[in-house]
């Protein structure tokens, strides 16, 4: 008994001392792989960075000296390329491997020849040369900068690959740490499968069942129905689902009495609403925050998500209060903010005098959608949605403001006569926008009315005009 003790307590100290031993050695070994990594890392942003200088900026700047809106002396002081090549300075004496120095010296050549051409142009304005002369070495210098943004684009491929063959290094050190300490924490074995346990039976389990649910949806199924779902957040959003495939049935079997394009429009609309893609992001997203334990976004975005859903129901009711309708479109906001962070960001100003009316629902959502995917997500700076509304007379005046891509001017024409032309305007893109006009039309008549203002590579200005008198009860 003595020994079996002894033996016992030898095991013990000897795990004891492992557990402390192996945590040192790991974090010694990683060190030099988690400097390198970070070192590739800083090297991808800085790299970047110059990318995005070498590109447009110095052309712009170019042709501003070109068309002698800069002067001489300014661009030899300070200009893009003189950046350009002190970065990459920089860069190179960070640089380790013999393929990062090569590649940067072949780009350091290019921002050589880059000044070599600038200096041209400084000679034929000083000259007085022609102005295509100039035009002509633009068109030599935009190779040049292609060639030299490639390069960096292959300089940031090498960094990366450093970076992913360090982080495996640094990841095969910690399945060697896992390994000698997995003994040692056998003990919480039981906790962590009675935890994942409660993770399947909670979370994973009843997620797969909406993501079936919408897979069944997307095919038409709509008699497919959750049948058992947990009393939590997740529970909820099942109870909405099931109601919303069964109001969808309602729904679809009215919209067939209806006219036919009044028929189209409704149900594509509220078909709309629940599509893999949005369902499908959203779920993930919800996976994933769980994952990390970020249960209080977990709970925040199921709630929004119920909500989007319950509202874009509304028991069957075509029209809605003009709260309900805000909500609805901040439901859908809150969710994509979670989604895509930093990227994307939006601002609500509704006059409260609007909220008591009564408004055909599910009409700020796709024009916000569309803003988002054909517009804030086509530019590198963070997406701006600013909805705003105010009562003018007997018309609700409703804006969505975004920042992104805009239209180009014929383009832009081309779209506001076909949403004046109405419900004879037939369309192959911007279903969004056109079917939320039909809709309008067909409730409204010629009362209510969509028109677009954009600014190329500035934004875009959606207005839209809907009476306050104009709603029939019956469709209430």
């Amino acid at each position: 008994m003595h020994d079996s003790i002894k033996s016992l307590l030898k095991r013990e100290r000897r795990l004891q001392l492992t557990l402390v031993i192996v945590p040192i050695v790991f974090i010694i070994g990683n060190l030099f792989f988690v400097q390198s990594y970070i070192r590739s890392v800083d090297n991808i942003v800085k790299a970047n960075d110059v990318s995005e200088r070498i590109g447009t900026r110095t052309i712009d700047e170019l042709w501003l000296l070109v068309h002698q809106q800069i002067t001489i002396s300014d661009f030899k002081a300070d200009n893009n390329i003189i950046k350009v090549r002190e970065q990459l300075e920089k860069l190179k004496q960070k640089s380790k491997t013999s393929h990062e120095v090569m590649t940067l010296n072949i780009a350091l050549r290019l921002t050589t020849m880059l000044e070599k051409q600038s200096n041209e142009i400084i000679e034929n304005l000083k000259a007085e040369a022609p102005v295509a002369t100039n035009f002509e070495l633009m068109n030599s210098i935009k190779n040049t900068v292609e060639i030299t943004d490639d390069t960096i684009e292959n300089f940031i491929g090498i960094e990366i690959g450093l970076s992913k063959s360090r982080s495996d290094n640094s990841k095969r050190l910690v399945v060697v740490f896992l390994i000698f300490e997995s003994g040692l924490l056998l003990f919480n074995s039981y906790a962590i499968k009675k935890n994942n346990r409660l993770m399947v039976n909670e979370i994973e389990n009843p997620i797969n069942d909406l993501k079936k649910m919408s897979d069944a949806l997307a095919q038409n199924h709509l008699e497919y129905r959750i049948q058992n779902y947990p009393q939590n957040e997740l529970g909820k959003l099942s109870e909405s689902m099931n109601t919303m495939a069964e109001q969808l049935n309602v729904l679809m079997a009215e919209n067939a009495l209806k006219q036919y394009n009044l028929a189209q429009s409704e149900l594509r609309t509220l078909q709309s609403q629940i599509t893999p893609h949005f369902i499908y992001n959203s779920l993930d997203a919800i996976i994933s925050l769980a994952s990390l334990g970020e249960l209080d976004l977990v709970q925040k975005m199921t709630y929004a998500l119920s909500d989007f859903f319950r509202i874009s129901l509304s028991k069957g009711r075509d029209f809605i209060l003009v709260e309900k309708e805000i909500q609805h479109i901040t439901d859908y906001l809150t969710i994509l903010k979670i989604r895509y962070g930093e990227t994307l960001d939006y601002k609500i100003e509704i006059d409260s005098t609007l909220y008591h009316y009564q408004m055909l629902k599910i009409i700020l959502q796709p024009i916000v959608e569309n803003a988002i995917y054909h517009g804030t997500k086509l530019v590198r700076r963070t997406g701006m949605i600013e909805i705003s509304g105010e009562l003018i007379t007997n018309n609700m005046h409703f804006y969505v403001k975004d920042n992104g891509k805009g239209i180009e001017k014929e383009h832009l024409a081309k779209l506001n006569h076909d949403l004046a032309n109405g419900l004879s305007s037939e369309f192959n893109e911007g279903y969004g926008l056109f079917n939320v006009n039909k809709r309008l039309l067909l409730y409204y008549d010629n009362k209510a009315k969509i028109t677009l203002d954009s600014t190329y590579e500035v934004g875009t200005i959606v207005h839209i005009v809907i009476p306050t008198n104009c709603i029939e009860d019956e469709r209430h």
